[in-house]
């Protein structure tokens, strides 16, 4: 497996590695988040802890992945369809046109 940041540039989005191998999936994790609450019906709750707590915990960074005093207030907010609205990121937020 392999994590990147939002800061990696993807050049394709075929998942696919020099010579042809697959090198994991293309789907970002907005979309993740609602394939598992309307595909898989698991409670949104249970789906936001897997995408936000669970992994910063994993990979110890104890300032990530839950709004706490001391935590890095980076979020996204979403509609009621689960697409993107806004995005808030290092104290500067983004609308997100269409939603």
């Amino acid at each position: 497996m392999t994590l990147v940041s939002d800061q990696v540039g993807e050049q394709s989005r075929t998942g696919m590695v020099p010579g042809a191998r697959l090198a994991g999936s293309t789907t970002g994790l907005d979309a993740a988040v609602r394939n598992l609450v309307t595909k898989c019906r698991i409670p949104l709750a249970d789906v936001l802890v897997m995408a936000t707590e669970r992994p910063a915990s994993i990979l110890r960074l104890a300032d990530r992945g839950s709004l706490r005093v001391g935590s890095r207030a980076d979020l996204v907010v979403l509609t009621d369809d689960l697409g993107v609205r806004t995005v808030v990121c290092a104290g500067f937020s983004t609308t997100i046109s269409g939603n």
